[in-house]
């Protein structure tokens, strides 16, 4: 494969990423009343969050945004620095829930397998 050929096939997966992330908030409203737990409106707004940032993308490699223009800088500076509340967020979540002997299972435990919390 050539560069043109990686580059037509990342700009595809670019735009199916944003639109499968947008589908996913639609349907997920649609489906589900995300709205009332904090896991909810953190997937939600998870799955939003990462339907912006593969939007921007797209449309700063299509180029639909001026590549030296006040707007672009400072959509790169609302839009990457949306992770640090996302981040400190998540953080807290885990936090909480492990204070509160919330799920032990981490990514090296299978989920078959019953854990024990331990003090």
């Amino acid at each position: 494969m050539n560069g043109s050929t990686l580059e037509l096939v990342g700009d595809i997966l670019l735009y199916a990423g944003s639109f499968l992330m947008l589908l996913f908030c639609v349907y997920y409203t649609l489906h589900a009343s995300w709205w009332r737990s904090e896991a909810g409106w953190f997937l939600f707004s998870s799955a939003a969050y990462l339907a912006l940032v593969l939007l921007f993308l797209a449309a700063v490699i299509g180029k639909v945004i001026p590549a030296d223009s006040d707007t672009r800088y400072w959509m790169r500076v609302f839009v990457y620095g949306l992770s640090i509340p996302f981040a400190l967020w998540r953080i807290s979540m885990l936090y909480r829930a492990q204070r509160a002997g919330g799920s032990t299972v981490t990514m090296r435990t299978p989920l078959d397998v019953p854990t024990r919390h331990i003090d």
